[in-house]
């Protein structure tokens, strides 16, 4: 994702850690993309 690194790196810490997350923002602000990106990343790491 471009520029949202920070807000990656939180949600991938706190879904690891078994803390549930909701992804509010405005229409079209990258809550869908973050939430794919974040479902891959863990997908990835098994």
């Amino acid at each position: 994702m471009f520029d949202r690194d920070e807000e990656l790196e939180l949600a991938l810490k706190c879904v690891r850690s078994g803390v549930w997350i909701a992804i509010l923002g405005l229409r079209m602000s990258g809550k869908t993309s973050l939430a794919k990106v974040v479902a891959n990343e863990l997908r990835r790491e098994g």
